[in-house]
């Protein structure tokens, strides 16, 4: 990693205030305006400035009484929320736990930094004992310094190795070990006997992402030897690796789809023990993306998304054949939602020079609406003059309610719970879609279809309003177990029931339904389930 002196002289000031945040994480806890100029080589009246605004904004606070500067609870916020988007953590430590009952030792999770070809450690799981080692969480590490480092880098393809190993017998050897036994073995120095021992955590593609480490022996006696050690954590990170592969995104974080992927990943865990899916909330199109690098092994997406990623077509800048489905769960409609009293909005083209928010980039929702915006103004304008920012659903229902939004966007389930509690309060109109602008968008996009939300729907709504529906589908890619995705099919089916209960939209979910809107190949564990469910099951081909 590069020093704090090179990171100030690259970036300015940001890169003198991030050094110097850099040193209440990486160096000592509480820092003078002196001892800090000297360690930086920065001027005393700098560093004061910059500590007073961190010290302002939360990020550190001033102890008075030393007369020093500590870390300020802005910052520990600012970590508590960043970790948890982390989603191998929350993944992982169920499995950090079975160690640490089977053992009685801490272990600790460390990640795979590529950018910088170093190991940082994120997370610990702490055993029962007094004296145990301690994992340096937030430190960095460099790949050969230490077992959490050597666990992921004998994984890696020969390429990325060779700058490392390159002349170094020995080096060579102990990552040729590692790959033997699964694990990592480090034997501490003479002075604090014992083992440090890591094994890799692989994504779905197989490639290396971290480890999982832990120490035994040195201050008291293990329960388990090295060799017994290595195997359990290279059993333990096999699974967590399948946990990982089997992991299922989510396009929203709130809403439908939220409601609907926490109950589909309780139900396989429940009723497939081994698969122990999690379901992460992701970022709509993008999805699809990590879906085919193979971060994930299941993705909730639109219809029109899956049959675009596979083909290549936009907003896609190339194909994904590997991209399979499973079935429809239940559809969208898209949502135009203003806040009450801007005046009559009758389609698409009124709402020039509102500030609006048409979900987050990357999501199909944003590109839908610019497809609309583009041919309700025929074709001269690609995006509404006035305020456009993407943000999540969330963010923007809440600066629509605090009015600093006119217009937000959705692609959400009937009803959605959101919009009937803006309804009430503040109060909102919807905003149909002009006949002949959603005519002309389903002759350009097949995979949606005109829809209806009836009056009523939402409080105060008095109209049916015309605007459009897609599918969502859940898929995988074509190398996932035939097995595994039936019984997951299975699964989600029988137990359709507990989804309807989740929230209204998915009592849609039906056989008839399930391979409705996409034109994508089925896969084949997918397709065996629905044709043993009504005996006519035909296969989708490319």
């Amino acid at each position: 990693m590069a020093s704090t002196k090179a990171w100030r002289q690259d970036s300015g000031s940001l890169g003198k205030a991030l050094a110097i945040l850099r040193c209440f994480v990486d160096r000592q806890e509480q820092w003078g305006v002196k001892e800090l100029s000297v360690a930086l080589d920065l001027p005393p009246s700098t560093v004061h400035r910059i500590l007073k605004i961190f010290s302002r904004e939360g990020f550190l606070t001033f102890d008075a009484e030393i007369q020093k500067y500590k870390v300020g609870m802005e910052l520990f916020r600012f970590s508590s929320v960043l970790g948890r988007r982390i989603r191998i953590r929350e993944v992982a430590q169920r499995f950090m736990r079975k160690i640490v009952d089977r053992t009685g030792e801490s272990c600790w999770l460390a990640l795979f930094d590529a950018e910088s070809e170093s190991i940082v450690y994120v997370d610990e799981t702490e055993g029962p004992h007094p004296f145990r080692l301690h994992a340096p969480i937030g430190h960095r590490e460099p790949m050969t310094e230490g077992a959490a480092g050597l666990a992921v880098l004998a994984f890696l393809p020969q390429e990325q190795r060779e700058p490392f190993t390159t002349g170094d017998r020995q080096l060579e050897k102990i990552l040729a070990e590692t790959r033997s036994r699964g694990c990592a073995v480090v034997h501490q120095s003479d002075a604090a006997p014992g083992h440090v021992l890591a094994a890799p955590i692989f994504d779905a593609q197989d490639r290396p992402i971290g480890c999982i480490g832990m120490a035994i022996g040195g201050l008291r006696p293990a329960t388990l030897d090295v060799d017994g050690a290595a195997a359990l954590l290279a059993r333990t990170t096999a699974r967590l690796s399948q946990a990982l592969g089997s992991q299922l995104l989510a396009g929203s974080a709130a809403g439908t789809w939220r409601l609907g992927m926490g109950v589909i990943a309780d139900l396989v865990n429940d009723q497939i023990p081994d698969l122990q899916m999690t379901a992460s909330w992701g970022a709509g199109n993008r999805n699809l993306d990590e879906l085919a690098r193979g971060t994930a092994g299941y993705c909730m997406t639109v219809a029109a998304s899956l049959d675009s990623a596979f083909k290549g077509r936009k907003p896609f800048s190339r194909p994904h054949p590997e991209l399979r489905g499973m079935f429809s769960l239940f559809p969208l409609h898209l949502h135009i939602v203003a806040r009450r009293g801007l005046g009559r909005l009758t389609g698409i083209a009124d709402l020039r020079g509102l500030r609006i928010s048409p979900a987050e980039a990357g999501f199909s929702t944003a590109f839908v609406f610019d497809e609309l915006f583009r041919i309700a103004c025929g074709h001269s304008e690609k995006r509404p003059a006035g305020k456009i920012v993407h943000l999540d659903y969330a963010e923007a229902n809440r600066q629509l309610r605090d009015s600093r939004l006119d217009v937000v966007v959705a692609l959400a389930g009937v009803p959605n719970p959101p919009y009937s509690e803006l309804a009430q309060d503040p109060g909102i109109e919807l905003v149909e879609v002009e006949a002949d602008v959603a005519a002309e968008f389903v002759r350009e996009q097949p995979a949606y279809d005109l829809a209806t939300i009836p009056a009523g729907t939402y409080p105060s709504q008095r109209q049916d309003i015309q605007t459009l529906k897609v599918p969502t589908v859940l898929c995988t890619v074509a190398d996932r177990p035939e097995d595994e995705v039936y019984a997951i099919t299975k699964a989600v089916y029988d137990n359709r029931d507990q989804l309807a209960l989740a929230a209204p939209a998915y009592s849609e979910f039906s056989k008839d339904f399930a391979l409705t809107g996409w034109s994508a190949p089925i896969h084949p564990g997918a397709e065996r389930f629905w044709r043993e469910l009504d005996g006519r099951g035909r296969r989708r081909t490319a």
